[in-house]
This record gives structure tokens, sequence and C-alpha cells, in this order.
């Protein structure tokens, strides 16, 4: 089947591969967000997470020193909840206190009941004052102890780093109680929590409390992050508390992944389809009849095939006849009657010798150029058939253009980088960089530049090959394209590591930016002057 498509249908193929490629990717990010376990209750918290309560946890409980007991579950994405015990929110002589101050104010309201029951005269009225304080202040701490007492809020920190923005509240009892913590990743790149997301599930390893966090306790699969939680209650450098148990946060499916980056590649050959049957990356709009295009490239192979085909056979007669030659010298020697005869026929055999190698040489390099005239010849006949297949259409002839290719190039990375940290991350806001737009910007600028500076000579200029036609002006390769391709390939290569690695759009700094402005400055500089592509 593939043998019979052509350069249209294929390109046809691979774009609707990559439509349903990339459908399938997203039903299958939908159906996991929808039906990949449910976010945890505060029952399933109840029902799931089982702890125990060391001799030492307990006394630390009793002084207010604050316990991670458990959490659940193990394994969890971001955006949904997980569930933590802990005890000693706070101590057990501070959730005592409120009682102590109701017995401590009802004794002194009734030491002032009773001061004022046995005082007389002026004394009386001053009793009277301190019972009427008495009963505000018995009154006070008994509205306090009705209400619910103020909540504690604890900062949580993921291996040891504090997620901003974010504080549970707790009830201030010493005993154990269960939490629930949201592992909420903000929308906009720009936030604080986005930028500690990326840096906590990027990061090959973390410590806590100056200690390496490694997933020892279960099998860390690709795309997923082992991470260990902790509290505190203040906004502290370091946890107070930290869990005994890893918890992994899964961050993407690999099949989904893999859907995903198969997308990609088909949409790019696609599209490598559809710009060698269109203009769309030419610097001009050049074309001629594939058809006959094919039938006269056909018909120079087929004649180079022949004249290729003589000179191999001409080559191997003269080897075979200098081989004949050589055997008849070698008879010669040995049928030589004297010494001088014989230094003749020697001498006669050795130029028949040298004239055999070098005829043999020449016969192996036209039998070589015979099997190379012979390839070319399947090829052209292969391109003949595909282009009678395709029909009487008209193809294009003009070179591939540097600046278009730079524009196309930066058009995928930036729309499959987007596309990547949107369904893994869920960051879509803020994401594009001030440098990627000025990159964009320089991209777009050194495209119209050039055109505009397209001749009247590169109406009819031919292309090579994709290759030849980008690194090299109708001379030959030329330095200024094969710096701008250069740093073009560079930081294509920073800009997918950091998507990939950091689910970031990288910030380029001005030096790289400016670098690649006087690299397409001297691409501009000097295409001017450039000689126009001539037909090999």
């Amino acid at each position: 089947m593939m043998e019979k498509m052509t350069s249209r249908t294929a390109a046809g193929f691979f774009t609707l591969a990559g439509v349903i490629l990339l459908g399938l990717c997203l039903v299958s990010v939908a159906w996991q967000k929808l039906h990949g376990g449910s976010d945890p209750t505060d029952k399933d918290c109840r029902d799931n997470l089982k702890f125990t309560v060391s001799d030492s946890q307990k006394a630390a409980i009793v002084d207010g020193r604050l316990q991670l007991l458990g959490v659940w579950p193990e394994l969890t994405s971001i955006n949904r909840h997980v569930c933590v015990a802990v005890g000693g929110v706070v101590s057990t002589a501070a959730e005592a206190h409120l009682s102590d101050e109701i017995v401590r104010a009802r004794k002194a309201r009734d030491d002032a009941q009773a001061i004022y029951d046995n005082a007389s005269g002026a004394a009386r009225d001053t009793a009277w004052d301190k019972l009427q304080v008495a009963n505000t202040t018995l009154s006070t701490t008994l509205a306090v102890a009705a209400s619910q007492p103020k909540p504690v809020e604890l900062s949580v920190f993921l291996n040891g780093k504090t997620i901003p923005d974010l504080a549970v509240k707790a009830y201030p009892v010493s005993a154990p109680q269960i939490l629930r913590i949201l592992l909420k990743v903000p929308a906009n790149a720009g936030d604080s929590g986005a930028t500690f997301w990326r840096e906590l599930l990027s990061a090959s390893t973390a410590t806590v409390n100056g200690a390496d966090i490694k997933a020892t306790d279960h099998d860390v699969k690709l795309g997923q992050k082992a991470v260990v939680v902790g509290l505190s209650r203040s906004a502290a450098s370091m946890p107070e508390a930290v869990g005994d148990t890893e918890v992994i946060v899964a961050i993407y499916n690999v099949a989904t992944l893999w859907a995903g980056i198969l997308s990609f590649l088909c949409f790019a050959l696609g599209f490598c389809g559809l710009a060698r049957q269109t203009t769309l990356l030419r610097d001009n709009a050049k074309t001629n009849n594939a058809s006959r295009l094919a039938k006269e490239k056909l018909a120079a192979v087929e004649t180079a095939d022949a004249d290729a085909k003589a000179k191999a056979k001409g080559a191997a007669d003269i080897s075979a006849k200098a081989k004949a030659d050589a055997d008849a010298a070698d008879d010669v020697v040995a049928k030589a009657a004297d010494e001088a005869a014989k230094a003749a026929a020697t001498d006669a055999a050795s130029k028949a010798g040298a004239a055999l190698a070098t005829a043999q040489a020449e016969a192996s390099a036209a039998a070589k150029a015979a099997d190379d005239a012979a390839t070319a010849l399947k090829a052209a006949q292969a391109n003949a058939l595909e282009a009678a297949t395709a029909g009487d259409i008209e193809q294009p002839t003009g070179p591939y253009s540097l600046a278009r290719t730079q524009i196309a190039f930066w058009m995928f990375l930036t729309i499959g980088g987007f596309v990547f940290i949107w369904l893994t991350m869920g960051l879509y806001l803020g994401l594009i960089t001030a440098g990627i737009l000025v990159l964009l910007g320089i991209s777009a600028t050194s495209g119209l530049a050039a055109i505009s500076l397209n001749g009247d000579s590169d109406k009819d200029s031919v292309s090579k090959s994709f290759f030849l036609d980008i690194l090299s002006d109708g001379d030959g390769p030329a330095l200024h394209r094969i710096q701008a391709v250069a740093w073009t390939c560079i930081l294509g290569i920073l800009f997918t590591w950091n998507v990939v690695w950091n689910f970031t759009f990288i910030d380029f700094d001005t030096n790289l930016l400016l670098l690649i402005g006087v690299a397409q400055g001297m691409y501009l500089g000097f295409k001017w002057q450039e000689a126009p592509a001539k037909p090999q």
C-alpha cells in the first residue's frame, strides 16, 4: 500500500493520522480526569487512612509537638486531595487551659459574692463593683468556651519545600485528627504555586532536612514523582513533622504521552508532504508539470543508464583483451630460448600486467557506475509512476526558503510545547514568555525581509534539495546560512528540553536573543547579494 501512495496522499494520510492520535490523546486525558479514581472525601479518609501511634509519639502529642502519623492514598495525581493524620496540633495543657480559666472565673465570682454579702456601709458599694466585674469575666469565659475554638493553620511541605498560598486548617486539639490537602496546580504559569509544582515535578532528586528523598518503597514509573509530605504550624523554611510514607504523584500516562508524540510526528510528516507539494516554504512560486518533469528526468536517466552500461561493456571488453594479452606475454616468457629473449618477453609481460590492472580498475569503476545508474533509473521510474498516478498537476520547483523554514520550525515547537504542558500540568495562562515572543518576532521579521529581498533572478531559481537549499546559495554552502541554521537548532533543543523536563517555556536571556538577531541580520545582509539557485 505504501509503495503505491503518492506524496500528496501520504501528506493527507499522516495529517489524518495526527488528528486521530491527537483526539485519542485528548480523550485519554479527559477519561483519566473523570475516571482515574474519585477524589477522596472525608469519609474515604476515615475509612482508609490507618495509622498507629507509638509511645514516643504519644508523649510528643501530649507536649504539643506536631506529629504526622499517616498519609493516604499512596498513589495520586495533581489537582486531587491526599489525606493526612496529624496529632499534637496543640498541647494537652493548652487544650485544658480554657477549662482552668472557667474554674478560676467561677471561684473569683464566688469570692466576690461572699465579700459583697458580708460587706456593710461604704465597703458594700466597692464590693458590688467587684462582683459586677467578676460576673462579666465569668460570662465572657463561658461564651468563649461555648463558641467554636479558632482553628490552627498548618503550612504544607512537599519534599521539604512549602506549597505557596496553601494552609490547611486543623482543630486546636492534641488528639490525632484527619485532614485533607488539595494538590492544586494554578492555571496561570506565572503564579508562585505553578513555579513550585514545575520545580517539584521536574527535579530528579529532592532533600528534606538535608537527606535525599528517593522512592525506596515504590516502583516509580515514567511520568510519576515520589514526594514526602511535611507540615508546620508556621510558614517556616523547614517542616516540623515529616511523613514516613512516600506519595507517588502521577503527572501523565505513558500511553497518552506516546499518542501525543506520534500525533506530533504525524503532523510534522504531513506538513513536510504539504511543503513538498506546494510553495508553502519556497522562495518563489515557480511550478512545472509534475508528469512532464518526471518523464524528462526518466528519459535523461535512461540515457545515462544506457551510456553507463555501454561504458561498462566496453571496459569489460578492454579488460578481457588485456587479460588475453597478459596471458600471451606469459606464454612468450615461458618459451623464450635465450636470456635476451627471455628478458624482452618478461618486460613485455610486465607491461601487459600493468595494462591488465588498469583495465580491471576501469572495468570495476564502470560496473559501479552502471549499478548507480540502474539504481537512479529505478528511482526515476518510481517517481514517474507516482507522477502519473497523481495526475496532471503542477509541481513546485522553487528552492526552499531558510526564513520560512525557521518560521515553521518555531511554529511546531511552540504549539507542541504548549499542548504538552497544558495536558500534563494544566497550565495555559502566562505560559508564553517574553523571550519566546521576541524570538518569534525575529523569525517573522526575517521571513518578511527575506521575501522582500528576493530579486527577479530568484523567480526562476530552482531547488536542488531541501538541505542544500537552506544551507547554500547559488554558488554553494554559505557560512551565514549555516550559522543561522546552527543557532536555530541549538535554541530549539534548549526549548524542547525545558518543555519536557521543566514543564516551562524557556525565557531566553537578552544576549541569546541578540545573538540570534545578529545571525538573522547577517543572513539578511548577505541574501541580497546571493546568486540564485541553479539546477544540478
